[in-house]
């Protein structure tokens, strides 16, 4: 079995914190909202899956390599136009996501490492 590698705090504590935000502005859009909403939720959600990725990569973790396809789903600099049921499903399904992948990370960098994440030799 791998042995995880440790992870910066300051790293776990910035995908900890983007992916609340993401998961609230993701949940947040299922009210009627300008276009200004929703361009920011592109810059929001896309970054916090790159910082999260970010952060798996930094632990020796390579299924966090999927969150890629997030970013890409919410690319900002070239948008994906869908109808807004089909954004409806795919916001609540990315809100999950996000949030159990963060979870899963820390669960495992704990287990790895002890309670505060850090390997014990």
């Amino acid at each position: 079995m791998t042995r995880l590698k440790t992870v910066e705090p300051w790293l776990r504590v910035a995908a900890a914190v983007a992916v609340a935000v993401a998961a609230l502005v993701l949940l947040g859009s299922f009210g009627r909202h300008g276009r200004e909403y929703y361009t920011a939720l592109r810059w929001i959600v896309c970054a916090a899956s790159v910082l999260l990725l970010w952060r798996g990569v930094a632990a020796g973790l390579v299924w966090p390599w999927g969150l890629l396809a997030v970013a890409l789903l919410f690319n900002p600099l070239a948008p994906i136009h869908l109808d807004r049921d089909a954004w409806k499903l795919i916001d609540l399904a990315t809100a999950a996501v996000l949030a159990a992948a963060c979870a899963a990370m820390e669960i495992k960098t704990r287990k790895a490492g002890g309670e505060d994440g850090r390997e014990s030799d």
